[in-house]
């Protein structure tokens, strides 16, 4: 889980028919690194960037539990001097 609250919660309605769940468990990272490799050990489950996780699909490493699945997209923003 994300330690941003929004990252916890997983609409699906489009795939699933207005399902959803708020994902709770006893890890939370701030990272979106520290996510992944929490899944690489077997943690729980995780929504990552298709950058991160495709070659970990590929290997076996990381399974694909929900394919229907597609967040919203998200901006990012880079900054630097």
């Amino acid at each position: 889980m994300a330690g941003n609250s929004k990252r916890n919660s997983w609409d699906y309605s489009d795939a699933f028919n207005g399902q959803g769940f708020e994902a709770k468990g006893s890890f939370e990272g701030n990272s979106t690194d520290v996510v992944y490799r929490a899944a690489l050990a077997g943690i729980g489950i995780a929504r990552l960037p298709c950058y991160m996780a495709d070659r970990k699909f590929l290997s076996g490493e990381l399974v694909h539990v929900m394919p229907e699945y597609a967040p919203p997209s998200t901006d990012i923003a880079i900054m630097f001097a």
